[in-house]
C-alpha cells in the first residue's frame, strides 16, 4: 500500500480515508457518553479533561483500529467494509 494524502492506493483499489472512516461522529459521542459518566458518577468537575483527554485518545485509537480494519479486509479477503450495513456495524463494534 502507498499512502497519498488522505487516500490509500491499495493493489485492488483506492480507498479514501473519509470513506473508511467518519471518526466526528465517534468522537461526539466517546464525548457524550464520558461527561455524562462524570455527571452519573458525581465526580469532581476537575476531572472533566481527563475525561474529555480519554475520549479523545479512545476516539483516535478507535479510527485507527477502523481504518486500518477496512483496509485490510479490502486488500485480503477483498470484502468492503467502507459501504452499506457493514461499515456501520464495523463502526458500532469498534464503538462498543
Amino acid at each position: 500500500h502507498q499512502v497519498s494524502g488522505v487516500i490509500f492506493d491499495l493493489a485492488s483499489g483506492k480507498l479514501f480515508v473519509e470513506e473508511a472512516c467518519s471518526g466526528v461522529q465517534s468522537l461526539f459521542a466517546l464525548l457524550c457518553v464520558s461527561l455524562l459518566l462524570l455527571a452519573w458518577n458525581r465526580r469532581p468537575i476537575v476531572l472533566v479533561p481527563v475525561y474529555a483527554a480519554a475520549a479523545v485518545f479512545s476516539a483516535g485509537l478507535l479510527n485507527i483500529i477502523r481504518v486500518v480494519t477496512i483496509a485490510v479486509a479490502q486488500e485480503w479477503y477483498a470484502l468492503d467494509l467502507a459501504h452499506g450495513w457493514k461499515h456501520d456495524v464495523l463502526g458500532y463494534s469498534c464503538l462498543m
